[in-house]
């Protein structure tokens, strides 16, 4: 399930700050450059999934977001199967989406 740009500039707020990469995704340390971690998935203790993504562009643009999947949301257990196993409490990071 790719999440639409849009979401992005919905949730988010851009900012022309220049912060360093998140860390890889673990297992991907072999990876090229572009399966690099977009943000974290965290689950919360009744199970809501909830993303924090950052999304880079041009010229040093950043815009960030915060996605909240509740256990009954129609896209909690595809965010799931994306980034894996996740209990509450857990973070773990989130891979790019394949185009």
């Amino acid at each position: 399930m790719a999440l639409p740009l849009a979401a992005f500039a919905v949730a988010g707020s851009l900012a022309a700050s220049a912060a360093p990469l998140q860390p890889p995704v673990a297992g991907l340390a072999q990876a090229p450059a572009v399966q690099r971690s977009i943000g974290t998935a965290n689950m919360e203790p009744d199970g809501t999934i909830v993303l924090r993504l950052i999304a880079r562009g041009s010229g040093g643009m950043r815009g960030e977001g915060v996605l909240r999947y509740g256990v009954s949301d129609p896209g909690h257990q595809d965010i799931l199967a994306h980034v894996g196993p996740l209990k509450p409490g857990e973070t773990r990071p989130v891979a790019p989406w394949p185009d």
